[in-house]
């Protein structure tokens, strides 16, 4: 299983594609330029395991509506 630091580099190579772990590859990147939508998927090649990372959004109403709702459901991600 992945552990946390494998899981933050997977999931900031989804922006920068340069810092996947060592052991990991990128099977699959989507992205969709209409509503932002970024992910990848990864397989850890020695273990077998498969792991989905996404980018947030890049859109500030997007991160304001998804932050304010956080706030005032206390949604604790």
């Amino acid at each position: 299983m992945a552990n946390r630091k494998e899981y933050a580099q997977l999931s900031k190579s989804v922006y920068d594609k340069t810092s996947i772990p060592v052991n990991w590859t990128q099977v699959k990147v989507d992205s969709n330029s209409k509503n932002g939508f970024q992910g990848a998927i990864y397989k850890n090649e020695k273990t077998g395991e498969y792991v989905v990372a996404y980018a947030s959004s890049s859109d500030p109403q997007d991160w304001l509506y998804e932050n304010f709702n956080n706030v005032m459901y206390e949604i604790i991600p």
